[in-house]
């Protein structure tokens, strides 16, 4: 399935477990990238294959550096740079994250104006 970067919020004792903090964190050891100022998208409710209920939080991220890779074999088989149009092509891009890419590219676009 394609996919993007996603984490569950930590808070360790005196830790920051904001979203902004979360998402420059799994970005990071996810696929090695740096980020920089990160921005609220919209959230979700949805349920895990095995039932469990969570919230999806949507953000945008601005790329800061690094050359995306995978630092994590196990959770990511392949690192690519995909445009609007190719993730609405792409035949395993589920329909929510097809939604998601559409409303960060509007966010983004936004920005430039």
């Amino acid at each position: 399935m394609l996919s993007v970067p996603n984490a569950t919020i930590e808070r360790p004792p005196g830790g920051d477990g904001s979203i902004e903090a979360t998402a420059r964190r799994e970005v990071a050891e996810g696929v090695g990238l740096d980020v920089g100022a990160v921005e609220y998208v919209h959230s979700r409710t949805s349920t895990t294959d095995g039932g469990t209920d969570y919230l999806n939080v949507v953000t945008l991220c601005e790329y800061e550096g690094g050359e995306p890779h995978c630092r994590t074999p196990a959770e990511v088989t392949a690192v690519r740079w995909l445009s609007l149009d190719e993730v609405r092509a792409h035949p395993d891009a589920p329909d929510f994250l097809v939604d998601d890419v559409e409303r960060i590219e509007t966010l983004r676009r936004a920005g430039r104006e």
